[in-house]
């Protein structure tokens, strides 16, 4: 028969002491749901755990921005349908004017709904979100159309002809704005919405060529058109960004969740069995401390 092995005062010790811990950590996992109490749990886990973190703060921040930049390019296009409409019916008003049989007051009275329809255009190619104005190229800290009494189409560009970039996503610069010379002016080969409005006012007073000042406003309606599809698009490649930034974060938890996530079934079942193996633990640790006594008084 081979001897049996009676551990001694200081490896019960010992066990108690594991036995508490691993109890220890099952309860802490169980309530906090984290199976990683500490890094040297786990380490390779827990350094995938902390790039993962790291992902998914960087994925937080591309998000606000995206959403910020999403509401900024719906602000724009928003103030871009404003304008085509009013240019459409500029459009219509110089069509009615040039018919011959109107009144020089009928003329003049088309001529005042024009202006009208400048000053409405005027508003909208000052727009701003968030105090940042948004055809004024890269200069958006001030308006950048003003009332010029000295320039022949009355409103003066004092923005400039640069765009704005942003990393809408990891190494993805991206053009958000379109400069308002290219927009209501002649930088991308259009004509100049403010000076056709002008022209056809003019006309209409003077009852002067005004099926040309007219085909002139058609020009310029066609040239925001075209470039208001740039919001569009621009619109379209942030959803893109957004949803992708989405699926990434969908990913990283998951990941996460298999990394560090506690199996509760199962964490229950070793805390039952740690528990009562604890409890056999001081039990037996509890008869061989009453006979190291006893050995002691003797």
């Amino acid at each position: 028969m081979g001897t049996r092995f009676v551990p001694d005062y200081e490896t019960y010790v010992s066990l108690l002491a594991a036995g508490q811990q691993r109890t220890s950590t099952l309860l802490t996992q169980i309530s906090s749901g984290q199976r990683l109490t500490a890094p040297s749990d786990d380490p390779v886990a827990a350094a995938q755990l902390l790039a993962n973190q790291n992902l998914l703060a960087q994925n937080d921040q591309f998000t606000r921005s995206v959403q910020g930049l999403q509401s900024e390019l719906q602000t724009a296009d928003s103030a871009l349908s404003t304008v085509v409409n009013a240019l459409t019916q500029t459009i219509a008003l110089g069509t009615a004017g040039a018919n011959g049989t109107l009144s020089n007051n009928e003329r003049q009275a088309i001529a005042n709904q024009v202006d009208t329809i400048q000053q409405q255009i005027l508003a909208a190619a000052n727009s701003d979100y968030q105090g940042n104005y948004l055809f004024a190229g890269t200069a958006t800290g001030k308006a950048p159309y003003v009332v010029d009494a000295t320039s022949p189409s009355g409103v003066t560009y004092i923005g400039n002809p640069q765009t704005n970039q942003v990393e809408a996503s990891p190494g993805q610069l991206l053009t958000v704005n379109k400069p308002g010379s290219s927009i209501f002016g002649t930088a991308a080969g259009g004509t100049d919405v403010f000076q056709a409005l002008a022209d056809l006012s003019k006309a209409l007073r003077a009852n002067v060529n005004i099926t040309g000042a007219t085909a002139e406003v058609q020009q310029a309606f066609s040239n925001v058109n075209l470039q208001r599809t740039f919001y569009g698009n621009t619109l379209s490649t942030l959803n893109t960004d957004a949803n992708s930034l989405t699926q990434q974060n969908i990913y990283l938890t998951q990941q996460q969740t298999a990394l560090d996530g506690v199996d509760m079934a199962k964490a229950a079942t070793q805390l039952s069995q740690s528990q009562v193996m604890l409890q056999a633990a001081y039990a037996a640790f509890s008869k061989v401390s009453q006979n190291n006594l006893f050995s002691f008084l003797k």
